[in-house]
C-alpha cells in the first residue's frame, strides 16, 4: 500500500516542477534564458549600457533598444531639448562671431593665416561642435582643445593655423568657415589675400655698351617688403647662344650685384638679361631687360690688376684693403678713371686714386658677409671725345666667419657654496669688441642646460642653484652663435666652498646673524681684531685695489688688443681672482663687525 502513495507523491512533485519553469508565464526561471525563452527573460535594463532596455523582437528573439523620452538615445523627444538634452536635441541656432583675422595682411606660399572664432547657439558658448574652414587650400579643421592659441579647452572659441600652399595663385581668396551641431549649420567667409611674387629691382648705369665693356647690375630683392637672403639666377642670352648663367646671392639686406665682362668675339645685337628667384616655399622674383650691344667704338682698353690684398683669406669683421692699378693699351697709368669696386651683397663704391693711375679703398667686411669663395670685381672707365674707354678685372677672396668672445662679467668671485643661487653675466663681442646681439647661448653648467636671456644689447644673464652632493667646483661650457652663423666658445670653472665656517655663515645668512648677531660679536672679537691688525699689517686693501686694476687692464688687452691667447687670459684671470676672494674673506670679518 505504501509503494503506491510514494509513486503518486514523486509524480505529483515532477508534474509540479515542470508546470513552474513553463515559458510563457512572464517570469524568468531557473533554466529559461533571454535566447531559450524571450518571453520572460527579454526584459529590463541592459547591463554597462546605460539607457539601453531588452525588448522581444517581431521574429521572437532578444534585443536592445534605447529607451524611450530618454537623454542620449539620439532622438529628441518629449521635454527634451538642446538646453536640457544636447546630445539630442540640436540647437535653435547656430553663430559664428569672428574673434582674430588680419584681412590687412598679405600672405606669401608658406606663410601662415590665423584664425579664431566664437561658436554660439542660444544657451551661449557651443563647444563639441564640428568647426571647420574649407579653400584654396583644401580643408582645415578649427581646435578647441586649448592647445592651439584657443583659449581654454571646451570654451567655445576655436582656432586653426592655415598654411597657404607652395601652388597656390595670387589674389584675393575666399574661404568658408563652418560650425555645425546635430545637423544644424552656420557659415561665414573671410578673404585673405595670398601673393606669389618676391620683390627684385633693378639697376644699370646703361643699357647700350660695346664690346669690351663691362656689363654691371645691382639691387635688392624684398619677400613682403623685407629684405630677403637668396639665390639670384642671372643669364644673359643672344637669342638660343646663353653667353651667362650664374647664381649670385643677395646678403641679409636683400643687396645683389653682378657683372659680365663682354669680350671682342662675343656677338653684338640684343640681349636679353633675366633675373629669376624661388624662395624654399614657391613664391618667386623675376626681372627681364634687353640691353643693346655694339662692336667695339675704338680699339682701347683699359687693364685693372690688384696689387692688394697680398692675402686673399679672410675674417668676416677683417679690414681688407684694396689697391688697383689702371692702366692703357701701352701700360701707361690712368688718371682720372671713374673706378668703382663691387663686392657679394652690398652696394658699388667708388674708389679713391691715392697716385697716379693707382686706386684704392677699405673695405671691412661685414659680420653677415657671404662666407667660402666670393667674387670681388673692379671697373674703370673715362670718356675721350665721346668716346668712353673701359676695362674690368675679378679677384676670388675667401671668406669665413668669425669668432665670437665671450667675457663672463659676473660672478665676480670665483668661490661659491652649497645652496647659493648665483647670477651669470657674460659680454658677447666680436674681435673688433663691438657687442654680439641677439646671439643664440647653448649654456651647461655641470652638465644641466641653463636658460640665457639677453638683458641689454651684448650683455646676457643666468642663474644657477648651487645644489648636489660630493660637489667641488662648477664646470661652465658655453657655446654661442649668431644670426649670421658666427660662432664662439667659452669655458671656465667656479670652486664650490663645501665647509661652513663662520665666515661663510656671516656673509651668506643674514638671518642666522641677525638671530646670533651677540654670540658672534663676542666669539668673533678677538678674531676680527687680528684681523684688522693683519689686514693693516700686510695692506690687503691696497693688495685689493691693484689686484682689481691688474685684472682690468688684462681684460683690456685681451678684447681690446688680443694680444692674449684665451688659455692665458683665463688662467691668469682665475689665478688673480682667487686671490681677491681669499682677501674679501679676511676683510669681511672686518667688515660685519
Amino acid at each position: 500500500m505504501k509503494k503506491p502513495v510514494v509513486a503518486l507523491l514523486f509524480l505529483l512533485f515532477f508534474s509540479t516542477a515542470f508546470a513552474a519553469i513553463e515559458c510563457g508565464n512572464l517570469n524568468c526561471e531557473t533554466g529559461e534564458t533571454k535566447d531559450s525563452c524571450p518571453a520572460d527573460c527579454c526584459t529590463g535594463d541592459v547591463p554597462n549600457e546605460y539607457g539601453k532596455e531588452y525588448y522581444v523582437k517581431t521574429n521572437g528573439r532578444c534585443g536592445t533598444r534605447w529607451k524611450t523620452n530618454f537623454c542620449g538615445n539620439t532622438i529628441c523627444e518629449g521635454g527634451e531639448s538642446f538646453a536640457t538634452c544636447p546630445s539630442d536635441c540640436p540647437p535653435e541656432a547656430v553663430s559664428i562671431g569672428l574673434l582674430e583675422f588680419d584681412k590687412n595682411k598679405t600672405y606669401m606660399r608658406g606663410d601662415v593665416f590665423f584664425v579664431k572664432v566664437l561658436v554660439s547657439s542660444e544657451e551661449g558658448p557651443l563647444p563639441d561642435a564640428s568647426v571647420y574652414a574649407t579653400g584654396f587650400f583644401g580643408v582645415a579643421q578649427f581646435f578647441d582643445d586649448g592647445k592651439n592659441d584657443d583659449e581654454k579647452k571646451n570654451d567655445g572659441i576655436y582656432a586653426v593655423s592655415i598654411v597657404v600652399p607652395s601652388d597656390a595663385f595670387g589674389g584675393k581668396k575666399s574661404v568658408t568657415v563652418v560650425a555645425e551641431k546635430n545637423k544644424i549649420k552656420k557659415s561665414i567667409k573671410i578673404e585673405p589675400t595670398v601673393k606669389t611674387e618676391l620683390d627684385v629691382t633693378l639697376n644699370m648705369s646703361r643699357e647700350r655698351f660695346s664690346l669690351g665693356d663691362q656689363v654691371f647690375g645691382e639691387g635688392k630683392i624684398e619677400k613682403n617688403g623685407e629684405p630677403f637672403r637668396g639665390d639670384l639666377n642671372v643669364t644673359l642670352a643672344y637669342g638660343e647662344l646663353v653667353l651667362v648663367d650664374s647664381v649670385v646671392q643677395s646678403g641679409d639686406n636683400g643687396l645683389y650685384s653682378f657683372s659680365y665682362r663682354t669680350s671682342l668675339i662675343d656677338p653684338s645685337g640684343i640681349w636679353d638679361l633675366n633675373l629669376n628667384i624661388v624662395d624654399e616655399s614657391g613664391n618667386e622674383g623675376r626681372v627681364f631687360r634687353e640691353i643693346e650691344v655694339f662692336e667695339e667704338i675704338i680699339a682701347s682698353y683699359y687693364s685693372l690688376d690688384f696689387e692688394e690684398p697680398a692675402s686673399r683669406i679672410f675674417n668676416r669683421g677683417d679690414f681688407a684693403k684694396f689697391l688697383v692699378s689702371v692702366k692703357g693699351p701701352k701700360g701707361v697709368l690712368i688718371n682720372g678713371a671713374d673706378t668703382i669696386l663691387s663686392v657679394p651683397g652690398q652696394l658699388p663704391v667708388k674708389m679713391k686714386e691715392i697716385s697716379y693711375g693707382k686706386y684704392t679703398y677699405s673695405y671691412k667686411i661685414p659680420f653677415d658677409f657671404p662666407i667660402g669663395e666670393q667674387v670681388v670685381s673692379v671697373a674703370a672707365s673715362t670718356e675721350e671725345d665721346g668716346d668712353l674707354l673701359s676695362g674690368a678685372s675679378t679677384l676670388v677672396i675667401v671668406v669665413d666667419e668669425t669668432e665670437i668672445r665671450v667675457e663672463m662679467s659676473k660672478p665676480e668671485k670665483r668661490l661659491v657654496s652649497l645652496g647659493d643661487l648665483v647670477e651669470f653675466e657674460f659680454l658677447a663681442r666680436y674681435p673688433d669688441t663691438s657687442l654680439v646681439s641677439k646671439a643664440i647661448f647653448d649654456l651647461k653648467i655641470n652638465g644641466d642646460i641653463v636658460e640665457v636671456n639677453e638683458f641689454v644689447k651684448g650683455d646676457y644673464t643666468a642663474s644657477y642653484l648651487v645644489e648636489g652632493e660630493n660637489l667641488e667646483k662648477i664646470v661652465v661650457l658655453l657655446s654661442v652663435s649668431d644670426p649670421h652663423g658666427n660662432n664662439g666658445v667659452f669655458e671656465s670653472e667656479l670652486a664650490i666652498k663645501t665647509e661652513f665656517d663662520l665666515v661663510h655663515i656671516i656673509l651668506r645668512d643674514n638671518l642666522l646673524t641677525f638671530l646670533t648677531g651677540l654670540m658672534l660679536v663676542i666669539a668673533l672679537a678677538a678674531g676680527v681684531l687680528y684681523f684688522k691688525k693683519f689686514a693693516k699689517g700686510r695692506g690687503l686693501d691696497a693688495r685689493r685695489e691693484e689686484l682689481k686694476k691688474i685684472m682690468t687692464d688684462l681684460k683690456k688687452e685681451y678684447y681690446g688688443k688680443g694680444k692674449l691667447k684665451t688659455v692665458q687670459y683665463r688662467g691668469l684671470l682665475d689665478r688673480y681672482q682667487q686671490e681677491l676672494d681669499e682677501i674679501d674673506a679676511v676683510l669681511g670679518v672686518e667688515e660685519k663687525k
